[in-house]
């Protein structure tokens, strides 16, 4: 009797961890349903038998091991996303001012060239004017020297035709 007595005992005892176990996993399940699905993790099936096994528990471990992984691996993937977007957004207002500075580099050119062909064109004309004044000066100083010159030879001349006279006249006498 006793052992009858020890042994249903044993079974009410097993029949309670078993509805303990069962509660406890169902506690599980509303967990899982509640905050795992939003995480993308899943809670391993439940089996047909009440019996712990250490398998789901391990499986569940490794899931969210590497759904830990998987989460580090999008921030980095997304991490990465927002650098080449913030890097391509600096590439765009890079090529944007290289641009403009191109065009305005185009502008101080075409200033320059016209700038250059105002400067020879400016200098052409003062060599026109410097050759048309040395030529000018030219003629000038020839004039005034044949001038100089037909004046000395009158000059000469008139004193000469004096100087003869008087010679002249002073042979006669």
């Amino acid at each position: 009797m006793r052992a009858t007595r020890l042994s249903l005992l044993d079974e009410i005892g097993k029949r309670k961890a078993e509805d303990a176990l069962g509660l406890m996993y169902s506690q599980w399940q509303r967990v899982a349903d509640l905050l795992l699905a939003q995480s993308g993790l899943r809670f391993p099936a439940p089996s047909n038998c009440m019996q712990f096994e250490i398998g789901p528990v391990e499986q569940f471990c490794q899931e969210l091991v590497v759904t830990r992984f998987v989460s580090e691996a999008l921030g980095q993937g997304l991490a990465r996303a927002e650098t080449e977007i913030a890097a391509e957004e600096i590439f765009k207002a890079k090529d944007q001012e290289i641009s403009r500075l191109r065009d305005r580099l185009q502008y101080c050119e075409a200033v320059n060239h016209e700038m250059s062909q105002r400067n020879q064109e400016v200098i052409e004309v003062a060599r026109k004017q410097r050759k048309k004044k040395k030529t000018l000066q030219k003629w000038l100083w020839c004039g005034l020297g044949l001038s100089i010159t037909i004046g000395a030879s009158v000059v000469a001349y008139s004193c000469l035709q004096q100087t003869s006279k008087y010679r002249a006249f002073a042979d006669f006498k």
